[in-house]
């Protein structure tokens, strides 16, 4: 029998917790499978651009709130190695938010490097409750929206693919106001700007009783999100954000098992 036969590599199971979607518990359960499941798919979709799915499993389980890290994630993580989460850049207290801005403040928009932020960082971990998990928990930078504020050229593009009427011919969504910052980790309300953009820059027709069609300008919903996560780059986001690389660079520097004739040999990936 030829060695090859008799060699391969098991897949590793990683299981990220995100913030974000609806809990069974927490809300209408009708509700769940249109918001989990599309937030579960967008993400997957979005970390399989740099995890090989013959390498990993890659399990995306949305959590609803921060506030349901604490029964959601750490059971799972006391027991499993290879289990993460990924979060909003954490704020709970008002104390720790009024020092994250105060931190961020004190950087000009010129010379800001986004490793400032995680000053904060430690106190964000303690603020949730995972003291113990550190190495496992990641930050999107305040909202999953700042990710897709880091890549205008998509949301023009998802604005073209929903059909929607674009206004302000001539203007770039690269150009708006509230893009221009160092980064778009010091945005303050990323999830109101993301909104503002949505508004001033597309409309979407809405039939009127009459049978004619009038544009209303289009708002950002919850359920862009989602579809929007999925369109990144991921590379890009590794670049811009220094938490999306490090989620990456942890699963991929998983150990693994390589069975050889029926037995396991532990053993790292080679990147």
């Amino acid at each position: 029998m030829a060695y090859g036969q008799n060699r391969c590599e098991k897949v590793v199971d990683v299981t990220i917790f995100v913030e974000g979607g609806v809990i069974p518990s927490l809300a209408n359960p009708q509700l769940t499978p249109d918001s989990s499941n599309l937030l579960r798919e967008s993400f997957h979709t979005l970390l399989s651009q740099k995890i090989n799915a013959q390498e990993f499993n890659l399990i995306v389980i949305p959590i609803g709130g921060y506030l349901n890290v604490p029964k959601l994630f750490i059971p799972e993580a006391a027991k499993n190695n290879n289990a993460a989460t990924l979060l909003d850049f954490a704020e709970p207290s008002d104390n720790l938010n009024k020092a994250i801005r105060l931190g961020v403040s004190k950087y000009s928009k010129l010379s800001f490097d986004p490793n400032d932020v995680w000053a904060f960082r430690d106190e964000c971990v303690l603020e949730v409750g995972l003291e113990g998990y550190q190495e496992r928990v990641f930050f999107m930078n305040r909202e999953l929206e700042a990710w897709i504020l880091s890549q205008p050229d998509e949301i023009e593009r998802y604005g073209e693919r929903e059909g929607f009427v674009r206004k302000r011919i001539g203007s770039s969504i690269a150009d708006h106001t509230s893009l221009k910052v160092s980064h778009p980790s010091i945005i303050n309300d990323p999830k109101s700007a993301l909104n503002t953009i949505f508004i001033q820059f597309f409309d979407k027709l809405k039939l009127m009783n009459d049978g004619k069609t009038k544009p209303k300008p289009r708002e950002y919903k919850a359920k862009d999100g989602p579809h929007l996560i999925a369109m990144l780059d991921l590379e890009k986001l590794m670049t811009t954000f220094p938490d999306a690389k490090n989620l990456i660079e942890w699963i991929i520097n998983k150990p693994y098992f390589l069975i050889v004739f029926g037995k396991p040999i532990l053993t790292k990936r080679r990147l």
